[in-house]
């Protein structure tokens, strides 16, 4: 038993120090960086490798789940690791991306456009 506490405790430092870079980029990035409007130009890939990363998240989340419903307590542990990777890559994509391109703004619809039918 103490052989497992002592293997996951490097993995859990190590989740703690991308946490904090990440949350320490994201303030940054948020805060103190103004992009150009040039910049932000070659930025256009990001939406898609957003729905990348949540895609590959999703996938390892389904892996992990086959995992551990077999028992295979090491290869779910490495397949949580995985997406808690992906989920972290897609949440600072996802930043970049609004802190780059900010909000989009949608044309306000009248409350009765909403309850019409097409057919």
């Amino acid at each position: 038993m103490e052989r497992a506490e002592i293997r996951s405790r490097p993995v859990v430092a190590a989740i703690i120090v991308v946490s904090g870079l990440a949350v320490s980029f994201l303030l940054w990035l948020l805060y103190v960086h103004h992009a150009s409007a040039d910049f932000a130009g070659r930025w256009m890939f990001l939406p898609a490798l957003n729905a990348l990363l949540n895609g590959l998240c999703a996938i390892a989340l389904c892996v992990g789940f086959y995992f551990i419903k077999h028992k295979n307590k090491e290869a779910h542990r490495n397949s949580m690791l995985l997406a808690f990777a992906f989920s972290s890559a897609f949440l600072v994509s996802y930043i970049v991306n609004h802190a780059m391109h900010g909000d989009t703004i949608f044309p306000v619809m009248a409350p009765s456009a909403l309850f019409t039918f097409p057919f």
